[in-house]
């Protein structure tokens, strides 16, 4: 997957940045943002949880103060987990027939169990 970023650094009037940070609120809740900067455009989809690193710092007469949210895009696939044949209890295999193998005599039919992700 490509880099995309927007980003800037301007000086800008508090209630400017309120409304931003409204906005970014909003989004936060519907696990989307959307970015826009010269015609560029960077969707952001947000999982339920994130890392957050929020700082503040006075030096000499500046201050500052930062929110920075990071996290990855979850892997949609679904879990799988193996366990070795020697650990699974043989009374508690589902699905096996007698003989442990997951056939089933039915009748005079047979019928297989199947893993499907």
């Amino acid at each position: 997957m490509e880099k995309q970023k927007v980003s800037t650094k301007k000086r800008m009037a508090i209630s400017e940045i309120t409304g931003l940070l409204r906005d970014f609120a909003d989004g936060l809740d519907k696990g989307r943002l959307t970015l826009e900067q010269d015609g560029d455009i960077l969707d952001l989809t947000i999982p339920a949880d994130v890392e957050a690193k929020i700082s503040g710092q006075r030096k000499e007469e500046k201050e500052k103060f930062s929110l920075e949210l990071s996290w990855k895009q979850a892997d949609e696939s679904p879990s799988i987990q193996i366990n070795p044949e020697d650990q699974i209890d043989e009374n508690k295999k589902e699905g096996a027939g007698e003989d442990g193998t997951g056939e089933k005599e039915v009748g005079e039919e047979s019928l297989t169990d199947t893993f499907t992700p």
